[in-house]
């Protein structure tokens, strides 16, 4: 509703405005307004990362990756948007890491290597000019009148799958009660 509310507002402000513009400026008008309008389409997501894969058309380049590195070893990365907590981060990556071990018939892993960070993420800021040639708009040019910058939270985790006998090492995760505890909470 909210979004229905300011692009409404946004039209009724834009009818108004070609009221009192004509000719070439009147068709750079519309054609900034039509980017503006499609720009404020493509929302970013407003929540923090859940349990989805990177490659997921959902995932938005958010979420985790991982990778099969022999001998048993995976690594699992997982980016999240600047609403997600560093510690969201973490318990997604040991999910991901729960459920690596149980797709491959384990029950226990190891983490070998931890790596949490922020990553830095500088985005310019534009604003939508058409640049007219004879009366008609041929390409936009985008001027810059600012910068964003956000921190995401970020980490690595590297892991090696246990045997399913044995007596595991005091450090063994139990996949199983990760999964229990952690599925509710991305599910």
């Amino acid at each position: 509703m909210k979004g229905r509310l300011s692009l409404s507002v946004m039209s009724q402000s834009a009818g108004q405005l070609l009221r009192y513009v004509g000719g070439p400026a009147r068709v750079s008008f519309v054609a900034c307004t039509f980017v503006l309008l499609l720009g404020c389409a493509h929302r970013p997501p407003d929540g923090p990362t859940g349990y989805v894969s990177m490659n997921s058309s959902t995932g938005a380049g958010y979420g985790y990756m991982d990778k099969y590195l022999g001998d048993d070893e995976y690594s699992v990365v997982v980016a999240g948007n600047r609403f997600t907590s560093p510690e969201r981060v973490a318990e997604i990556s040991l999910l991901r890491a729960a459920r690596i071990t149980q797709e491959q018939n384990r029950t226990h892993f190891m983490v070998l290597n931890r790596n949490a960070g922020t990553y830095t993420v500088h985005q310019a800021q534009t604003v939508p000019l058409p640049v007219v040639q004879a009366g008609i708009p041929r390409y936009l040019a985008y001027i810059p009148v600012g910068e964003n910058t956000r921190r995401e939270p970020t980490v690595t985790v590297l892991i090696r799958l246990l045997p399913l006998r044995g007596v595991y090492p005091e450090d063994a995760v139990d996949a199983g009660a990760v999964i229990d505890r952690l599925k509710g909470r991305f599910e």
